[in-house]
C-alpha cells in the first residue's frame, strides 16, 4: 500500500526513512503497549505514525522507538502527557544542540591546529633570528 505523510507540514528530516512499516496491532506486539492507548498516545499528539492513503496508521521503527520512549516516560517515569509532552520538546532540543556541537568543536579544532602550526612557525622563526 502506498504511503503519505499525514501532515502537509512535516519537514523533510521528518519525512519517513526507507525501512520495514508496521500495523498498530504488530506495533503493539512489539511494544507491549495496547492498540487503544497507542492511539490516546497518537491523539495526544505524542505519536506521529504515517498513514497509508486510506488512512490506516504504519508504524516505522522511529515510531516504534518513540513509543518505547513514551511508554518509559509514562511508565517508570509517571509522567502524565502534558509532563510527557515536555520531556519530549526538552530532549528534542537538547537532541538539536548536541547535533550541532560536533561541527562548532570540529571548527574550533581546526582553527586550534592552524594556530599551533602558527605558533611553532613563529617559534623557528624566533630561534633562527637569535
Amino acid at each position: 500500500m502506498p504511503l503519505t505523510i499525514n501532515s502537509a507540514a512535516k519537514s523533510a528530516q521528518d519525512a519517513p526513512e526507507w525501512g520495514p512499516t508496521y500495523s498498530i496491532r504488530e506495533a503493539s506486539r512489539i511494544t507491549q503497549i495496547a492498540p487503544h492507548i497507542i492511539r490516546y498516545w497518537e491523539s495526544n499528539r505524542l505519536l506521529d505514525p504515517d498513514r497509508t492513503t486510506k488512512g490506516h496508521r504504519r508504524f516505522r521503527q522511529k515510531d516504534i522507538d518513540r513509543i518505547m520512549k513514551v511508554k518509559e516516560l509514562f511508565y517508570v517515569k509517571g509522567l502524565r502527557v502534558e509532563g510527557a509532552k515536555k520531556a519530549l520538546t526538552e530532549e528534542a532540543r537538547r537532541k538539536r544542540s548536541s547535533d550541532e556541537l560536533p561541527l562548532e568543536l570540529t571548527a574550533q579544532s581546526e582553527a586550534y591546529a592552524v594556530l599551533t602550526e602558527v605558533k611553532d612557525t613563529l617559534k623557528e622563526i624566533l630561534r633562527s633570528l637569535k
